[in-house]
């Protein structure tokens, strides 16, 4: 089944959208959701403040926190302990990269435990870090 993803910027206010210095895309299934979001560096690459960023209201397990190389990229990726629709998205993860002079966010919700770090490493297979 093929996710389309639309501006989340242009949603809360469609005189703005996302561009390279700062954005965010989401995409909406019944059974998933994925958030991308990104901003342009401030100095040093930051992931646990991206990560936060990108859990929002979310809490993050920060106790199984974990940073590995997927698809070349080094990732920082945690749990979501509580996600937005526990009812019906109970499962969630939260992950973070650099990538040149940005930083990337990506948050999945999902039906299954074991969902989440197969799409993102799915999502990452196929990111390119062009400018």
């Amino acid at each position: 089944r093929e996710t389309y993803f639309f501006d989340a910027l242009v949603v809360r206010d469609q005189r703005t959208a996302s561009h390279y210095a700062y954005g965010a895309l989401v995409a909406y299934q019944p059974n998933l959701f994925i958030q991308v979001n990104w901003s342009l560096l401030a100095g040093e690459a930051d992931p646990y403040a991206m990560l936060a960023v990108t859990a929002g209201d979310d809490v993050l397990g920060l106790d199984d926190l974990q940073v590995a190389s997927i698809a070349g990229w080094v990732v920082t990726y945690a749990p979501l302990l509580k996600t937005a629709s526990p009812n019906r998205l109970p499962y969630g993860l939260a992950a973070s990269w650099a990538c040149g002079d940005r930083e990337f966010g990506w948050k999945v919700y999902t039906l299954a435990d074991n969902q989440s770090l197969p799409l993102l490493e799915e999502a990452l297979s196929r990111f390119a870090c062009t400018p």
